[in-house]
């Protein structure tokens, strides 16, 4: 494997695991915003180093960038309904 390609690889890969960790202290505050774009930034930056890493080639990234764009709106969706139902407002 080249040099940059495995900087880029543990680049991305540590900045998906430090989104992720936020979105769950995020998740256990109760910020439903916070929460979500860490999320989406972990999946993002994830996919991003696991595309860097098996050398992807154009259908695959077009396929995984639709899948996180998908993903991404299904749990804006989500965390919008809970957020109007009332299930995310901290308190009784």
């Amino acid at each position: 494997m080249h040099t940059l390609r495995l900087i880029g690889v543990i680049v991305c890969a540590g900045l998906a695991v430090a989104s992720f960790v936020y979105a769950v202290v995020a998740l256990t505050e109760s910020w439903a915003r916070g929460f979500g774009t860490y999320l989406v930034w972990a999946g993002l930056l994830g996919g991003a180093a696991a595309l860097l890493w098996c050398r992807a080639s154009w259908r695959r990234v077009g396929t995984a960038f639709g899948l996180w764009v998908l993903g991404s709106v299904a749990l804006y969706i989500v965390i919008v309904e809970l957020h109007g139902h009332g299930y995310l407002q901290g308190g009784p």
